[in-house]
């Protein structure tokens, strides 16, 4: 294997590990990920238009914290 070969998956490696790192950092913090919500509309839901990202944003965050008051005050 050549020097370059096994730079560009080293490289290639440290990518998907820090993409994932990130996607489980904004999953722990409870920042929704649009780009996921596209991946699985198309493979799960093609026939079905996917939210805008605005659209998206708004719907997590009303599931999320919901709408109005909460509690007794």
């Amino acid at each position: 294997m050549s020097g370059f070969a096994t730079l560009s998956s080293l490289a290639q490696a440290a990518h998907e590990g820090g993409s994932y790192l990130a996607r489980a950092a904004r999953m722990m913090v409870g920042v929704p990920d649009y780009g996921q919500y596209l991946a699985h509309m198309r493979r799960e839901h093609p026939e079905t238009e996917p939210l805008s990202y605005e659209e998206f944003f708004k719907n997590r965050m009303q599931s999320r914290y919901g709408g109005g008051r909460a509690g007794c005050c």
